[in-house]
């Protein structure tokens, strides 16, 4: 599952800078722990898990790189079966870096520097900073698949059982008395919380890539998400 790795290498493009090894401040599991559970016994939480977000509505989440104040923090609502979406990407110095989607369409607003680093002239992007710049979903398509809040359910939902390590109690931290599934790979584990119980939920994904630990925690939604558009006048075309 290298959704959120990658999310961490496209965060550090669109802020313009180096991301540095954070202190891992994940919740802590057992300091002794014990034999692994099963992979079988894994991968049927596994399997209750995707049952179990295949039925949601709408997510919320919120995170980001650990140990970045700005760079690479994010929020954003997503609705899963129109994949509508609002998210809001940190870039820095107090910067932010915006999207929302509707079918196949797609509003970002970025500061000037950013519209200059995608080959925009300098008096292009200062025309379009503070604008909405619309753009086809599939003109902008690794962008949208990082700063998509559904893209993280679609992941989970493609996993399969044998890609599972182990299911490991949480007992200590924010998360204690929860569930972590851990999904190890070259570079670093990859870790889904979740609640106990025979339909889990899903509270937070972790993953680990060239010493990046970034995180995100998930919120289901009972109602539908839907985006409110930006006004005409607050809308660029390129």
């Amino acid at each position: 599952m290298r959704l959120l790795a990658a999310l961490v290498a496209v965060l550090v493009l669109a802020a313009g800078c180096r991301a540095e090894p954070a202190p891992d401040s994940r919740p802590s599991l057992a300091a002794t722990p014990s034999a692994p559970s099963a992979p079988s016994a894994a991968g049927r939480v596994l399997e209750a898990l995707q049952t179990s977000v295949a039925d949601l509505r709408a997510i919320e989440v919120s995170g980001g790189a650990v140990g970045h104040a700005e760079v690479g923090r994010r929020r954003g609502s997503a609705d899963l079966r129109t994949h509508e979406f609002r998210a809001v990407l940190g870039l820095g110095n107090g910067q932010v870096l915006e999207m929302l989607r509707k079918a196949d369409l797609t509003w970002t607003k970025a500061p000037a520097s950013y519209w200059v680093r995608l080959g925009y002239t300098r008096a292009s992007a200062r025309a379009a900073q503070g604008k909405w710049v619309v753009a086809n979903a599939t003109a902008v398509e690794q962008l949208v698949g990082a700063l998509d809040p559904g893209a993280l359910i679609t992941s989970l939902l493609g996993l399969k059982n044998d890609q599972v390590d182990r299911v490991e109690p949480v007992l200590h931290g924010d998360l204690s008395g929860n569930r972590v599934l851990v999904f190890h790979q070259a570079g670093g584990d990859q870790l889904v919380y979740v609640t106990p119980g025979p339909r889990p939920r899903l509270l937070r994904l972790t993953s680990t890539a060239n010493g990046v630990t970034t995180t995100v925690d998930v919120t289901a939604r009972r109602t539908p998400f839907r985006v409110r558009l930006p006004e005409a006048d607050q809308v660029f075309q390129p």
